[in-house]
């Protein structure tokens, strides 16, 4: 929305008035989203408490039992509900791309939509390897030398394979559509794809990221309540609810931030123009 040069005082009153009678609209959805809050979040709160009070020793132990069993399969279960289906949705791709006719629209979406999830489940698969890795370096002291080494081992190799799988479905994307540029091995490898791309796919590039951030926004309050309630029976501290509050500060902050730079440079320009 532009703003005009001036703005006389009845167009002041005006607006006033709308926002007046939207916040007077919004304000009982408000109040009844915190009724219901309240609601749900005191018995959770009061289960808490009493199991902090009453004590639960034994889930420390229990975990730690747990993580020290699964330490050495984690990543390869990842693995194996993850990269293999990553890699198997790539197979017998590069056929299909150089039979594909130039007016087959519909097997070009279908092959694109099959990259597409082979992508996600090659990006969900390195995220969890590092999970892996955090499981090791929790369960490192209980661990013998060739435990360790077994672990490490795995890490490694679920890396090389995430980066086969990645490689895969980017090459293949490639081939697919030829104007596509960089390598999935680039460290810029996001920016050249991204100059590579053309008006429209740039715009669902910056429709997913928005939604992407709305989505983050809606879960960082509810994660930061979890964690910070958990904290009265199980005596972790502050520190993971402050952390999750961290990314959330980074996240807004670098919104923000980019938001205020890309707003001056466009003014900039249509002043220039």
């Amino acid at each position: 929305m532009k703003k005009t040069d001036m703005q006389v005082p009845e167009q002041l009153r005006e607006k006033q008035q709308e926002i007046r009678k939207e916040d007077k609209k919004s304000l009982p959805k408000l109040l009844l989203f915190m009724l219901c809050a309240a609601i749900i979040g005191f018995p959770i709160g009061f289960g808490m408490g009493y199991l902090g009070k009453n004590g639960i020793d034994w889930l420390p132990e229990t975990l730690e039992q747990f993580w020290m069993i699964s330490a050495l399969w984690i990543i390869p279960v990842f693995a194996l509900l993850l990269a293999v289906p990553s890699l198997a949705l790539c197979t017998g791709m590069k056929k299909a791309i150089s039979q594909l006719g130039e007016d087959d629209d519909t097997t070009a979406e279908k092959i694109d939509r099959r990259l597409g999830v082979s992508m996600l489940l090659s990006a969900a698969f390195m995220i969890c390897l590092f999970f892996g890795l955090a499981v090791i370096f929790a369960v490192c002291d209980e661990m013998s030398g060739a435990q360790l080494l077994t672990g490490l081992s795995e890490l490694i190799l679920g890396l090389a394979l995430a980066t086969v799988a990645q490689k895969k479905a980017v090459d293949l994307t490639k081939l697919l559509y030829p104007e596509k540029q960089g390598s999935a091995l680039d460290i810029k490898f996001v920016k050249v794809w991204e100059e590579s791309c053309d008006e429209r796919e740039k715009s669902m590039i910056w429709q997913s990221g928005y939604r992407a951030y709305r989505t983050t926004s809606a879960v960082y309050p509810l994660l930061f309540a979890v964690i910070a309630v958990g904290a009265i029976p199980f005596g972790y501290g502050p520190l993971p609810a402050g952390i999750v509050l961290l990314m959330w500060l980074i996240q807004t902050v670098s919104y923000c931030i980019h938001t205020i730079g890309i707003e001056s440079r466009t003014k900039k320009g249509h002043t220039e123009g």
